[in-house]
């Protein structure tokens, strides 16, 4: 049994990227109009926060270790999204046959 630790991570890299990109934009909507504008980059990055935690358990951190500390407001990790990032990025274990003979 062997996790999809590399894709997983890859995948992470491109929302982190996302993430900076949504962020700088919404700052820029901000400036030019003079008020909130609805922050995309939140929905992106709660995503994110859900597969670092499966990454992360993954791993074998558990999750006390992943999230030791909360922010006021802050709404906690959705168990059942990260249990189906799990189980995409797990591989199957392969059988093993031994003839006893």
């Amino acid at each position: 049994m062997k996790p999809k630790i590399t894709e997983l991570k890859e995948e992470l890299k491109k929302l982190a990227i996302q993430i900076k990109k949504e962020k700088s934009e919404c700052k820029e909507y901000q400036k030019k109009h003079g008020g909130m504008s609805y922050f995309e980059y939140r929905k992106t990055a709660r995503l994110y926060r859900h597969m670092h935690i499966a990454y992360c358990m993954l791993r074998g951190r558990t999750m006390e270790q992943i999230e030791q500390k909360h922010r006021e407001g802050t709404l906690p990790p959705n168990i059942h999204e990260i249990d189906k990032y799990m189980e995409i990025y797990y591989d199957e274990p392969e059988t093993i046959h031994i003839d006893m003979e």
